[in-house]
Order: C-alpha cells, then sequence, then structure tokens
C-alpha cells in the first residue's frame, strides 16, 4: 500500500495549480484518498514504460484528465 508519492509539476501556473499551493510556501500536499490522483499518475508511468516516446500523446492525455481534477483536490 502506498503512503505517499511526490510529483513535480514545472507549469503550475500554466496548468492551473497556483491555487493548491498555500501562500508562501512553494509546494502543496495533497490527499487522495480516493485514489483518483494515483490511478492516473500510475496509468501515466505505465504508458512510459510500455510504449515508450510512442505513448507520449497518451501519458499526455492521462495527466491532462489529471489536471482536471484539480478542483476536487485544491
Amino acid at each position: 500500500m502506498m503512503e505517499g508519492a511526490c510529483v513535480v509539476f514545472a507549469g503550475r501556473d500554466e496548468a492551473g495549480l497556483r491555487a493548491c499551493i498555500p501562500k508562501n510556501q512553494a509546494s502543496a500536499c495533497i490527499t487522495d484518498p480516493n485514489g483518483l490522483i494515483l490511478a492516473r499518475l500510475h496509468a501515466a508511468a505505465v504508458v512510459g514504460t510500455d510504449k515508450g516516446a510512442a505513448g507520449f500523446w497518451e501519458a499526455q492525455s492521462l495527466l491532462c484528465s489529471l489536471l482536471q481534477l484539480r478542483a476536487i483536490a485544491c
């Protein structure tokens, strides 16, 4: 059972993630009790492992679906 993970998003402003980060902090801790975030991150990692560069757009699609969850997580 995974208890924690760290993910770095470089484009927090472009991705609309600024609202997830408390003022005067460089990062945020987001809980994922239903595993919605973890499932998408895992799926994107599997695509990258299985398909390599050929799976780039499929992995991007999964990451975009993750960004749509920001309203739930923030």
